[in-house]
């Protein structure tokens, strides 16, 4: 399948925090915080009703990556955790034989309170992925023109 603009790399699936799926053991939010913030961005215009709740971290080390223009920028959105705001750029997936699309996630670090992650990391909401893990090593598609990895 041909992608208009979008620009191949490969990333390695590594942990995250736990606090976006609600798996650590010390995380405030019930559920996550994916879940609790997936009804704001519905509202907002962006539905990821199909994403899993909890993000896929992918880390591109050595390279690293900014988001230049955003498909979505949710400025100081509110949401049952605070006031953040978050941009998301649509990318594709390709890990064993079925494709899949998903969502870059940044939630600015000018307005998250803690949990940061390093630029080489992206943190990607999307459907469940059958058989990855840590360690997986994962193709994500990013659209040139709103993401540069450098």
């Amino acid at each position: 399948m041909a992608y208009h603009g979008v620009v191949w790399h490969t990333g390695r699936v590594v942990k995250g925090y736990g606090v976006a799926s609600g798996q650590a053991v010390d995380c405030p939010y019930p559920g996550g915080s994916i879940r609790l913030q997936k009804p704001c961005f519905l509202e907002a215009g962006l539905d990821l009703s199909e994403c899993f709740n909890g993000t896929l971290n992918l880390s591109i080390f050595p390279s690293s990556f900014k988001l230049i223009s955003p498909e979505f920028t949710f400025s100081e959105l509110f949401w049952p955790g605070g006031c953040e705001t978050f941009s998301f750029s649509r990318c594709y997936l390709n890990y064993g034989e079925i494709p899949a699309s998903g969502w870059i996630y940044y939630p600015h670090s000018e307005t998250k309170p803690d949990h940061l992650h390093p630029d080489h990391v992206m943190e990607i909401l999307a459907p469940r992925l059958q058989g990855i893990s840590y360690g997986s090593l994962l193709a994500v598609g990013i659209k040139a023109d709103e993401v540069l990895i450098r």
